[in-house]
């Protein structure tokens, strides 16, 4: 399948405004510049995209069986390079295991985190740059627990989120849970339900809102939840909890990324059946405001896919088969 990697340019104004709220800030609108072509394999669609430091896009393609779980391979497209990398899990492993998460670093390490199918133990697969399988090791998790969000940094700290189901020991039923390993998989720490603070949690997933979880490259994690950003360090220990707030009364918190210091803060519109997006960008240090950024018109039919830093943003549109990947750079 061939794709189109279109370039764009962003006409920013930074507005590093401590205190001043996001009502007091006008957006800028993301334009066209140029595009690149290049060749990705084929897939039905992909599910949760990343970006590492120097923009290149990793995603899990979801092969034409339509699940999630029959993906056990992530892609990376460099827009420097004619091909795409491929990270496949050996067929021997693959066959033991359920993939559930992918995790790319600031530095473009990917992580793979699975469960083994005999045993239900939490699996952490690295690889090497060219893709194949650097390590395996398991996680000392709980054995009632159901992980679902899953983040690594650059030195090879471990974040899990999940909570306990219905089968967990009854005490647990219903309980988050977020908690810090190491390479080896020990534990380093896990948090408690008073630091979590519960009702501030995904009332479905009883986790980050939106998935929000993003390692920064200052050593710590930023976990979203609602109306803040909790900032814990790679030794589990609540560094702040940020406050924030969208640029508009109708936004809804869709995604955070950690990237170049700054922390990008999706929030979803819908209007008329339509949805649009903002993007509230804050200097990860001290919560203040960066830019607002809103797509153009030309944008509208665009899907937001992950944040850059000040290499700005990737876009999805999907045309007659055609998948255009869009990266809107700061500057």
């Amino acid at each position: 399948m061939k794709s189109a990697l279109v370039l764009f340019s962003l006409l920013l104004v930074p507005a590093a405004l401590r205190g001043q709220g996001p009502q007091q800030v006008q957006p800028t609108e993301l334009r066209s510049a140029g595009s690149i072509s290049l060749s990705v394999p084929p897939f039905v669609s992909f599910g949760r995209p990343q970006c590492d430091g120097d923009g290149d896009l990793y995603f899990r393609p979801i092969p034409g069986s339509g699940r999630y779980r029959d993906s056990d391979t992530v892609v990376r497209i460099n827009p420097k390079s004619e091909w795409p990398t491929l990270y496949n899990l050996p067929s021997e492993v693959a066959a033991e295991v359920a993939p559930i998460e992918a995790a790319v670093t600031h530095s473009g390490q990917v992580w793979l985190l699975a469960q083994e199918l005999k045993t239900n133990l939490y699996l952490v697969v690295g690889f090497n740059s060219d893709g194949s399988m650097a390590s395996r090791f398991a996680l000392k998790t709980p054995l009632s627990l159901l992980a679902k969000w899953f983040s690594v940094a650059d030195d090879g700290v471990i974040l899990i989120s999940g909570y306990y189901p219905d089968f967990a020991p009854r005490e647990l039923q219903g309980e988050s849970y977020l908690a810090l390993f190491d390479q080896s998989g020990s534990l380093r720490k896990a948090l408690s339900a008073k630091d979590l603070d519960a009702v501030d949690l995904d009332a479905a997933s009883k986790g980050p809102v939106a998935g929000g979880v993003a390692a920064g490259n200052d050593g710590n994690f930023y976990v979203l939840q609602r109306n803040k950003i909790l900032v814990v360090s790679e030794w589990g220990d609540i560094v702040r909890r940020e406050s924030y707030q969208s640029p508009t009364s109708d936004g809804i918190p869709a995604g955070l990324s950690f990237a170049d210091g700054l922390l990008s803060l999706e929030f979803d519109r819908i209007d008329k059946g339509s949805v649009h997006h903002d993007f509230l960008v804050l200097y990860s240090a001290t919560g203040a405001i960066f830019s607002w950024n809103r797509p153009s018109a030309e944008l509208a039919r665009s899907i937001p896919l992950c944040f850059t830093g000040r290499g700005g943003y990737l876009f999805e549109t999907v045309d007659k088969g055609k998948i255009d990947l869009l990266t809107v750079p700061l500057r």
